[in-house]
Order: structure tokens, then sequence, then C-alpha cells
């Protein structure tokens, strides 16, 4: 994800209650990303968030095989996220993963081998009580710039309806 003259198409992995706020906060990241597909496993949800992201609706492994897909942002349960985190990185797609990475601290520490390894980007957001944002890169090739996670975490305080300026840790 280095080149930095072009759009990358971002799926949105889960359609739930959290999928708003990225939607709302998409046409801040324009120049940067946009959303391409989603994918839910209730697929009229996943109907329902493509009409308003103008994206496609795909199935998990319809997302997983497009090769337009850059990066996926996973907002499905928890107890989902090892598993699919692990499936989008050996389908050579970036990772960002609405917390947590994964259920055990094993099972992180395998998906930031594999990420490592195929020289994927893992983003992780780390954020705790509201007051901390954090995106972690597991390959090494990518350099995490914190002022970048600091302005991602304003905004994400900005569609929530909080004062960046004064909630912001």
């Amino acid at each position: 994800m280095k080149d930095k003259n072009r759009i990358f198409n971002v799926a949105i992995a889960g359609c739930g209650a959290i999928s708003g706020s990225y939607l709302a906060a998409a046409p801040m990241f324009a120049k940067q990303y946009r959303i391409y597909c989603c994918c839910d496993t209730m697929p009229e949800r996943a109907k329902q968030f493509a009409e308003k992201a103008n994206c496609k609706a795909l199935s998990w492994d319809e997302m997983l095989a497009d090769p337009e897909v850059d990066l996926v942002i996973n907002l499905t349960p928890h107890n989902f996220h090892a598993k699919l985190n692990l499936e989008a990185i050996n389908a050579g797609k970036h990772v960002y993963s609405e917390k947590p990475l994964a259920g055990t601290l094993e099972e992180a520490k395998a998906i930031l081998r594999v990420a490592a390894r195929e020289h994927i980007d893992l983003f992780v957001n780390l954020h705790s009580d509201g007051c901390e944002h954090i995106i972690v890169s597991a390959s090494l090739h990518y350099p995490v710039n914190i002022e970048t996670c600091k302005a991602i975490r304003k905004v994400w305080l900005k569609v929530r309806g909080y004062d960046p300026e004064t909630d912001y840790c």
C-alpha cells in the first residue's frame, strides 16, 4: 500500500451498526480510499449497505477472490476476527481489523507472522475507552506514521459526535 498516487479499493466485511461510521467517514478519505465492495453473512444487509455506499455487495469468498480489492476492513463480530483476518491475509489482502485482531495471543502472533511473511500491511484499531487509536503495521516495509493515526482518530471522534479537540486523549 505504498503507492500514494492511487486510490485503494476497500472491502467492508460486516455491514452491521459500526459500518455506518465507516461509510460516514469515507468522503474524508476519498483521495486515498474508496469503498469498492462489501459483504455480510446477511446478504440483504450487504445489499442495503452497498446501495448507500454505491459499491458491490459480494460474498466473503467473492470478495477475497476479487483482484481489485486492496484492503479488507473487518467489522465482523469479534469471535470471527482471527479466522477472517487470516483468510484475508492469505488471499493477499491488506487488513484493517476493528479491534481485536484475534481472540487469543497465540492467534494474534500467528496472524502477525503470516502478515509479515506475505508482506501484508495489517492495521489494528486498538482504541480503549475512546482514548487511544493506534495502527500497527505487521510488515517491515511499511512504516507507521503516528500523525496519520491521530488524524484517523480525530475523524472517528467527529463521526461519533465528539469534539476531537477536547475529547481526544
